[in-house]
Formats: C-alpha cells, structure tokens, sequence
C-alpha cells in the first residue's frame, strides 16, 4: 500500500510539472498577483508575423502618443474580456542589427488563452506622416512553421497520417480536461487553458478572430477621429489586414 501511494503521488507530480510547463494549469504558490505577460522587449520581424494591418495618415506626424492613448481608452471602452494590455517598446527588425534606432513605443495586447501570441500597436512618423500599424507576433513561431509545413506539403509528406493525427487530437482533448479538472480543485474554477498557436482548432481560430477584430475596431476609430480632425477622408482608407484571419 504503502508503494502505490508513493508511486501515485510521484506520478502526481511528474504530472503537475508537465501542466505548469504548457501553461494549462496554474501554480500551487504564488508568489505575486500581478500578471504580467508582456515587460520583454519584443522583436517585430517579417518571420513572426501572422497578421498585420497599417495605414499612412498624411499631416499626422507628431501626433504618435496621442494615437496610441485613445486605441488603449477605446480598447478597454469596448470591453473586449480577458485581455492584457501593456506599453513597452518594440524593435523594428533584428535587435542585435538596427540596435536603438528602430525601437519604437507600442501598445502591447495579449489574450491569457491564446499566450503564444501578442499583439503590437504602433504609432510612428515617417516621412512627414503618421504611420499606425498593428501586428500578430507568433511568439514560439510554431504556427508559422506549420502554415510553411501545410503549404509545402503533398498529400503523402503531411506531418500526421490519418491515424496519427487521431490520437494526436484525443491526447490534446483528454489533457485539456485533466488541466480543467486540476484547475478546478486548485483555484475553484476551471480557469483559462492556454491553446498552443499550432494547435488550434477552427473554434480557436474563430473565437481568436472575435478578439482581434474588437482591437482592429478601436484602432479603426481612432484613424477615424485623426483623419476627421485633418480634414480627410477615412473612407479610402483599406480596413482590410493581411493574414490567416478574415478581419476588415
């Protein structure tokens, strides 16, 4: 008796470490109630990014912080649930290559479930102008791998054959519900389970899609406000991003 007990309490925790590690379940102490997913400096390079969207503002130079002031108030106006927003400064490119010069300040936005992704808003003169862009940044870079996998692959060379790929799918599912269950007994509630960029189902994608189009509204509205203020016109503006997401 005395052997299952122990041997069940190691798998207990071989179990546990594994969870914390992907990010499905929460820790047991926990030693500061503020989370933070986003004081890191980021790198905005064309590799990473999975989604974008930006428009020129002609006269709009100068105006950056102010730009980036109204989307946050418009974003957290919206209500749009379980979101972080964070502002920090972001490289433009290779950071050991371009050093300062191309580090900008951006308003950062990443959703708890979806970790492996951020979202950066910046507001930045160029030329004369003001150019507002946002960005999806495939933090681990898998998702961008697998699109590249897809869409060199034949019919023969997919990753997974048929059965494969079904007990990859009931493995996720059935760890999914172990992390809920865990969570439940730790925190009282099932909590928020992280979906891995190259896991996500149509589902995820949807429901990420839901997320990002609520941010691209409140971005929209501010070009709207600026372009109004300038005495342009915001209608020949292009509202449609670049991407894996329908989102205009």
């Amino acid at each position: 008796m005395g052997n299952l007990i122990f041997w069940v309490v190691i798998i207990g925790i071989i179990l546990y470490i594994y969870l914390r590690k992907k990010g499905k379940i929460p820790p047991i102490i926990k030693f500061s109630a503020v989370t933070d997913y986003g004081k890191k400096t980021p790198v905005i390079e064309e590799d990473r990014i999975v989604q974008e969207w930006s428009t020129y503002i002609d006269g709009g130079h100068g105006r950056g912080e102010r730009v980036l002031q109204e989307i946050e108030k418009g974003i957290k106006e919206a209500n749009v649930p379980d979101i972080s927003l964070n502002r920090k400064q972001a490289y433009f490119g290779r950071k050991e290559r371009f050093e300062d010069r191309n580090k900008h300040n951006v308003l950062s936005v990443v959703i708890p479930q979806y970790r492996d992704f951020e979202i950066l808003i910046s507001a930045v003169d160029r030329a004369g102008q003001l150019k507002i862009s946002w960005f999806i940044l495939d933090i681990q870079g898998k998702l961008v791998k697998r699109i590249a996998a897809l869409n060199a692959a034949t019919d023969a060379s997919l990753p997974f054959s048929g059965f494969t790929r079904s007990q990859s799918r009931a493995s996720k599912k059935a760890g999914r519900w172990l992390a809920r269950k865990i969570n439940q007994r730790l925190t009282g509630s099932p909590g928020v389970t992280k979906v891995r960029a190259h896991e996500m189902t149509l589902d995820d994608k949807e429901n990420f899609e839901a997320y990002i189009t609520g941010v691209h509204r409140a971005v929209l509205t501010t070009v709207q406000q600026v372009m109004t203020e300038l005495d342009q016109d915001f209608s020949k503006v292009d509202t449609k991003s670049q991407g894996f997401l329908n989102i205009s």
